[in-house]
């Protein structure tokens, strides 16, 4: 069964504190920082906006995840006059990783509405607590019963794999449309390549974010990306039944504007040797998403139609996790999409070197009116 997380980038690692932000009393800052004023600064679309972008914004460092370090952060900062968030500090701290994380994140906020005092903007300062918190320990599962797949065809992938990919990512210039935007968030590319391994096309779309982050997709940022992936590694073709071909693959960018770089989505190996299938391939997917999917009543009378397609990982044992919503129709489709991917029964991990790796899946959902 897929477990559903909110859609982080730390795949269901984060719990953002849900409860109430509160203004602190902190000394003023050259007498122009207010503790708490007659109108408190809003973060646009309010307190739940404002978890919502922090859990879509903060990565669970990996060190921290091997580590098994969890608990509450408290950030300080002040909300300008201008709405900015500044002086973003540790009022206290459980871990570095986890405490540069915070601060990371915190400074990353897009502007609030300014608080007020007789009339005037004024600064004010607040604390943040965030919390990281672990998902508890999940017993193996079993594997699926019948026989693992054949595959049949093999995607596309960089020469020298994902660690090329990577290592070109790591000197990579952050892109300027990119910084002066400053976005953060994910960015799916989507590539094709021929059968001689020359990239044809590479075409860049916004993951999963709030108003205010598709407020700063620029398309001279979503160009940046497709820029930066086909002036990289050089590309191995498709292969089916051992013969080159031309395919397409796709790959999930992580730009983080305050760090001022760019990293492929955590935790997944984009490339193994053997992708994810489920017990029977792709036509028996194709069968289970047909015989369980129902057409939203809503959507019926709307005569809305289209095809959904859902992101989500597939875990070493197989489980479909964190699923985000990558082309999008409608909301009543979406999450009809969605509900229905979270029935996937357990399905045969990627793999590597023949070890079982985390990877990612994507799978199309079509509605059609007859």
């Amino acid at each position: 069964m897929l477990t559903y997380f909110r859609p982080l980038l730390l795949s269901g690692l984060l719990l953002v504190a849900g409860h109430a932000i509160q203004a602190q009393t902190q000394p003023a800052i050259e007498n122009k920082v207010f503790s708490y004023v007659e109108k408190m600064p809003e973060f646009p679309g309010g307190q739940q906006a404002l978890f919502r972008t922090l859990s879509q914004t903060v990565v669970y460092p990996p060190e921290a995840v091997a580590k098994r370090v969890e608990g509450r952060v408290l950030v300080n900062f002040v909300v300008a006059s201008t709405g900015q968030v500044q002086q973003v500090k540790l009022a206290r701290g459980i871990d570095p990783l986890l405490d540069a994380e915070a601060l990371r994140a915190v400074a990353a906020l897009p502007a609030f509405v300014p608080g007020k005092q007789a009339g005037k903007a004024v600064a004010v300062a607040y604390t943040l607590p965030i919390t990281f918190k672990l998902p508890a320990e999940a017993p193996p599962a079993p594997s699926p019963a019948g026989a693992r797949p054949a595959t049949e065809a093999h995607a596309p992938h960089p020469v020298g794999g994902q660690d090329a990919l990577e290592a070109y990512l790591r000197t990579a210039a952050f892109p300027e449309a990119a910084r002066q935007a400053r976005f953060s968030g994910l960015v799916f590319v989507a590539v094709k390549v021929d059968s001689l391994g020359v990239l044809t096309s590479a075409k860049a779309q916004p993951g999963p974010m709030t108003k205010e982050q598709l407020k700063r997709v620029k398309p001279e940022l979503l160009s940046a990306a497709e820029n930066l992936i086909s002036k990289g590694p050089a590309w191995a073709p498709a292969r089916k039944q051992g013969q080159p071909r031309r395919g397409s693959h796709l790959v999930p960018l992580v730009f983080d504007a305050t760090a001022g770089t760019i990293s492929v989505y955590p935790r997944v190996r984009l490339f193994p040797d053997e992708p994810p299938t489920i017990e029977g391939g792709p036509q028996a997917l194709s069968n289970f998403i047909g015989r369980n999917v129902k057409y939203p009543p809503a959507a019926l009378r709307s005569r809305t139609s289209g095809t959904v397609k859902i992101f989500f990982e597939v875990s070493e044992q197989g489980l479909a996790e964190n699923p985000l919503v990558l082309n999008s129709v409608s909301p009543e489709l979406d999450a009809e999409a969605l509900r229905a991917v979270g029935l996937l029964p357990q399905m045969f991990p990627a793999l590597e070197k023949g070890q079982p790796v985390r990877s990612f899946f994507v799978v199309p959902v079509t509605y059609r009116m007859r």
